[in-house]
């Protein structure tokens, strides 16, 4: 039986603690938070998500997973950031140069983990920003590359180049005003998760009319509460709409509600192809939009 001076005691540590920074802190939807954390693989090249192909690191998503779960405060990042910022390694094409679209992932992460890679992080930001000197047209003409140059430059506070950026993502916008990868014959319409990366770049740099473009087409393509593609639910465009509109300052709570239908009990997100159990990619595109979150925001 606790006594009333040993409740007292207990209620002064906590206290403490609390006022002292030592105070243990919560994540939100640790369940989802803790299934992520639990897919990254550690083998002697270091710790990273896996690709579609098992033992390939994927380093797109692996860079998306620590943004992510950088607003789960309880989850151990250190191991995945240290293989994913401690070099732009991860970052380099075949040629052994930066692949734009991925450098600013890297540095956009970067900056929001705060990581010790500083000279490096100048490095990137100098050649991104110079590339971007002057208003680019053609070259570059992914809309997720192009997004996340935008989201990296305006992160280091390059914020006319990242207008221009901005300018070339908008200049891509397809037939039916929305953004699909790119303009070329393989991408026959727009879709809802590069539309949504693309409205989080524009309202990033206060870019109105394009803001305005993407968040209608969000809107006019909205199933109830979620986003289908190729027939069936859009799990990964759901949670990219839901962090885009909420960034545009949008009631997302219906978006929200759904795709915490979508959580299994394994914590993860379920897609139309993974039998009932959390989806790895999907689940690292989700957690900020079940949170409240979004990747213009966390910039702020």
């Amino acid at each position: 039986m606790r006594t009333k001076s040993g409740l007292l005691i207990a209620i002064t540590l906590a206290s403490s603690l609390a006022l002292s920074g030592c105070a243990a802190k919560e994540t939100i939807e640790p369940k989802t938070a803790n299934f992520l954390a639990g897919k990254f693989v550690t083998t002697a090249n270091g710790t990273y998500l896996d690709g579609f192909t098992p033992g390939k690191p994927d380093v797109g998503f692996t860079l998306e997973a620590i943004a992510q779960l950088s607003q789960a405060p309880s989850i151990d990042l250190s191991k995945v950031e240290k293989w994913a910022l401690s070099t732009t390694a991860q970052v380099l094409d075949e040629n052994g140069t930066l692949n734009f679209g991925l450098a600013a992932k890297w540095l956009y992460v970067s900056m929001l983990v705060n990581y010790d890679n500083q000279t490096l992080r100048d490095s990137v930001t100098t050649k991104l920003a110079t590339y971007w000197d002057a208003p680019v047209t053609g070259g570059a003409s992914s809309s997720f590359d192009l997004a996340w140059e935008v989201l990296a430059l305006k992160s280091v506070g390059k914020n006319d180049e990242a207008k221009r950026a901005a300018a070339a993502l908008s200049a891509i916008r397809r037939s039916d005003n929305g953004w699909g990868t790119d303009l070329s014959a393989a991408t026959t319409s727009s879709s809802t998760d590069a539309t949504s990366i693309a409205l989080m770049a524009f309202l990033a740099t206060d870019s109105t009319e394009p803001a305005a473009v993407a968040k209608a087409w969000l809107k006019a393509n909205l199933h109830t509460d979620h986003y289908e593609a190729w027939g069936d639910v859009d799990v990964n465009g759901t949670a990219y709409a839901t962090m885009a509109l909420h960034a545009a300052g949008e009631d997302v709570s219906k978006l929200q509600a759904w795709l915490k239908v979508q959580v299994t009990k394994d914590g993860g997100l379920k897609t139309p192809w993974s039998n009932g159990k959390g989806d790895t990619f999907a689940t690292a595109q989700a957690y900020l939009p079940l949170i409240g979150e979004d990747y213009v925001g966390l910039t702020k």
